[in-house]
């Protein structure tokens, strides 16, 4: 495993039958923190732990996903007034997220709401809304386990130690999964008294290259380049799921366009 991947496992408790993952995200905050410098985005301390939590519970969700599955979380928090936008696939094992936190990109609701999306190739997108509270995201999965999932859902986490997601399965011992203590699974752990399913990496990877964004622009705007350049030789190009900038030239768009 390369060491700036991030590692999750998963078991099953079977006398309890609850779904036990465990995942090692250490690399993830240097990850996201070389993605903002290189692309000029500007998080503080409290955005960046945010966007952290959330890469962290989108790849524990995902690491008992289909391996054929695409997953986008946007969050919508009024205090601290912010979007927030998480991707992930279980194919490429990549995440990816960012924040908006200007004013015009912010939309203000009665209350902070996470939407989920998710979809397989040949399937229809299966989408959710549940009001949330707070700005814990771990919490917040969790309650649209709930709520959406119809199923249990329980974070462990502690500073410094991988993160544990316990989910519960058909028939599972829910006030097990409640109750028990980080303590108590570790020791299970360390036991090998936890049936092992799978191991997956996952890393910080948008997929927005140089060509799939020139086609998102020519989606929109066409092969006449007059609308899209006017006056200026080059136009900068935001990438809306992971925030990466990309300058084009109305000449690199127009041998673009002509080649395509």
């Amino acid at each position: 495993m390369s060491e700036s991947h991030c590692q999750t496992r998963s078991f099953l408790a079977r006398d309890e039958n609850v779904l036990v993952l465990v995942g090692n995200f250490d690399p993830i905050a240097a990850e996201l923190e070389l993605h903002a410098l290189s692309n000029g985005l500007s998080y503080d301390a409290f955005v960046r732990q945010v966007l952290c939590d959330g890469l962290i519970a989108l790849g524990m969700h995902l690491a008992a996903r289909p391996v054929d599955e695409y997953v986008g979380w946007t969050v919508s928090v009024q205090e601290p007034a912010m979007n927030l936008f998480f991707t992930g696939s279980t194919q490429d094992e990549a995440l990816a997220g960012r924040a908006f936190l200007d004013e015009a990109e912010v939309r203000l609701r009665d209350h902070n709401l996470f939407v989920s999306q998710s979809r397989r190739p040949s399937a229809e997108t299966h989408e959710s809304f549940v009001e949330v509270d707070g700005i814990d995201v771990f919490g917040m999965v969790e309650h649209y386990y709930s709520q959406s999932e119809q199923r249990h859902g329980r974070f462990l986490t502690a500073e410094g130690r991988d993160v544990i997601l316990l989910q519960s399965l058909p028939d599972s011992d829910v006030a097990w999964l409640q109750n028990v203590t980080r303590e108590e699974i570790e020791q299970r752990l360390n036991e090998s008294r936890l049936q092992f399913l799978a191991e997956r990496h996952f890393h910080f990877r948008c997929g927005c290259d140089r060509g799939r964004m020139l086609g998102m622009l020519k989606a929109a705007y066409g092969p006449d380049s007059s609308a899209l350049f006017e006056s200026d030789e080059t136009v900068e190009l935001q990438c809306r799921r992971c925030g990466a900038r990309l300058d084009v030239t109305e000449t690199e768009y127009q041998e673009y366009c002509e080649g395509d």
